[in-house]
């Protein structure tokens, strides 16, 4: 895949880090943590080409999962940032290869060995691969297409449910503001029945006292007034006996002055409940 890059084969080069994801996600299970390592690191490489070619989207979702699985096997937290060669570790433990015989070589040269032709050899290799690549160029960028356009709709989806989140966001706030203000106007209304009870209390008891020392003022005024009359009949008894025309005068003069009383306190009266009714 890496050697892939430099003639160009973008797809296929992907395509075969794929390949190699699947294959180590079925290892993984039976070899345990070395090949779980190798899965991550494949992840990352895979991350790291999408980056290159400007599939940030992919590019995260693989390195998201890179981390992922770096974190359940160490056991400790991984944190992913940008992705970048490199950043996930192959394992702990050593890894050695015994180096290929002469005849199968990558780096062999054009001369002979053991009586193979390595030019016939290398040249028949160059026609297998450019007729591999040639048969799976087209699949290779139909797979790719493919995923573009499901990683560009899972984008398109992922964004609608961040709009939604964020317009449920704004109504469940406003839903808040509005029982909040609601909350603040049953309030008000409840302070403002409480101080009109008040005010009406305290204009009931003003009533009461002022009815109370109206009744009060009437009832001296009726003591008095009795006691002016007892001390008026007492005199006109005694000047009846001595001049009865002038004890008739003394007597309509007191109904008179009783029938005065009267009409003063009906007039106190009604000033008292015109005052109440201000």
């Amino acid at each position: 895949a890496d050697r892939l890059v430099a003639v160009g084969e973008i797809d296929i080069r992907l395509m075969i880090r794929r390949r190699l994801i699947e294959l180590l996600r079925g290892l993984a299970g039976r070899l345990g943590d070395p090949a779980r390592f190798q899965l991550a690191s494949a992840l990352s490489d895979l991350a790291n080409d999408l980056s290159e070619y400007g599939r940030a989207d992919e590019a995260a979702a693989a390195a998201a999962e890179a981390a992922a699985i770096k974190q359940a096997a160490d056991g400790a937290p991984t944190a992913v940032a940008e992705p970048a060669r490199g950043t996930v570790s192959r394992g702990t433990q050593p890894v050695a290869w015994a180096p290929l015989p002469p005849t199968v070589s990558y780096a062999a040269t054009t001369a002979s060995a053991g009586g193979v032709d390595l030019t016939m050899l290398a040249a028949e290799r160059r026609r297998k691969a450019t007729a591999w690549l040639q048969a799976n160029r087209d699949q290779a960028h139909q797979l790719e297409l493919d995923r573009m356009q499901e990683a560009h709709i899972e984008a398109e989806r992922r964004e609608a449910e961040r709009v939604e989140a964020e317009r449920a966001a704004v109504a469940q706030l406003a839903a808040e503001r509005a029982r909040a203000d609601e909350a603040e106007r049953l309030e008000a209304s409840r302070r403002a029945a409480a101080e009109e009870a008040d005010r009406l209390e305290r204009k009931r008891r003003r009533e009461e006292r002022i009815e109370a020392h109206r009744l009060e003022v009437e009832r001296r005024e009726a003591v008095r007034r009795e006691a002016e009359r007892i001390e008026a009949e007492r005199e006109v008894g005694e000047q009846v006996s001595d001049d009865p025309a002038e004890a008739e005068r003394l007597e309509l003069e007191h109904l008179q002055a009783e029938i005065d009383e009267l009409e003063r306190a009906e007039k106190r009266s009604h000033a008292e409940r015109d005052e109440l009714g201000r």
